[in-house]
C-alpha cells in the first residue's frame, strides 16, 4: 500500500510549485515582502490568486500572479527617460560624431526648420 503514496509523492516533486509563499513571491519577482503585501490590495488582484491555508498562513498561486504580472504590464504607461539622461546620451553621441556638433553647441532642435 505504500506504492500509491511514495508515486504520489514523487509526481509532486517533479511538478512546479503551483503556490508560493510572499517569500518565493518576492524572491521570484525581486522585490521586497512589503511591495508583496501592497500589490495584494491591488483593486486588480485576483481574489482567487489567495489560498489561505491557516489563521496566519496563505499561498499565492503562481498562474494566477503570472496573470496579475501580464495585466499589470499591459496597463502600464512607459516611465519616460529623464531629461538629463536624455541629454547626457545626445552629449555622448555628439562627442563620438564630429557630425552632430549643434548638439554640442547646446542648440538642442533649435536648428530645424531655422534658416538665416
Amino acid at each position: 500500500m505504500t506504492a500509491p503514496r511514495q508515486e504520489s509523492v514523487r509526481l509532486r516533486e517533479a511538478e512546479p510549485a503551483t503556490l508560493w509563499s510572499i517569500l518565493d513571491w518576492a524572491e521570484a519577482w525581486n522585490i521586497s515582502e512589503r511591495q508583496c503585501q501592497t500589490l495584494r490590495k491591488h483593486p486588480h488582484f485576483p481574489a482567487d490568486g489567495i489560498v489561505q491555508i491557516g489563521a496566519r498562513c496563505v499561498r499565492f498561486r503562481v498562474a494566477r500572479l503570472n496573470d496579475f504580472a501580464a495585466a499589470l504590464a499591459a496597463t502600464r504607461k512607459p516611465i519616460p527617460e529623464p531629461e538629463r539622461l536624455r541629454r547626457a546620451r545626445q552629449e555622448r553621441q555628439a562627442q563620438r560624431d564630429p557630425s552632430a556638433a549643434w548638439i554640442r553647441a547646446g542648440q538642442g532642435n533649435a536648428h530645424i526648420g531655422s534658416r538665416k
